[in-house]
């Protein structure tokens, strides 16, 4: 879990791409009227519930998860800053520090 906290784009940039991978696959093998979507709506949860879980670590509003509904909206979603913490190496060490007003 400490991989996907220090790193909060990459867990939004691969939710993205495993949602597209399956949702294309099983559109594709799943040729079934609604058969897909068996699939396709578990998964559409599942990645709102983790960008959910970005945007609060990242101090932003879960406002922004409407972003999403926008073709190609976790782009923009990525863009967004962090205003949790900083993270720094000191050391050899990752230090987590809070955020500076003037940053």
């Amino acid at each position: 879990m400490g991989w996907f906290r220090r790193h909060l784009n990459w867990t939004a940039f691969l939710t993205a791409l495993i949602w597209y991978i399956i949702s294309g696959v099983s559109i594709n093998l799943l040729q079934e009227e609604g058969a897909w979507l068996l699939v396709w709506l578990p998964c559409f949860v599942v990645s709102f519930l983790i960008y959910g879980w970005i945007l609060q670590q990242k101090r932003r509003t879960l406002w922004w998860l409407f972003i999403l509904f926008v073709p190609f909206g976790w782009v923009v979603f990525i863009g967004l800053e962090n205003r949790s913490q900083v993270i720094d190496i000191v050391d050899s060490k990752v230090v987590t520090k809070p955020k500076d007003k003037s940053d």
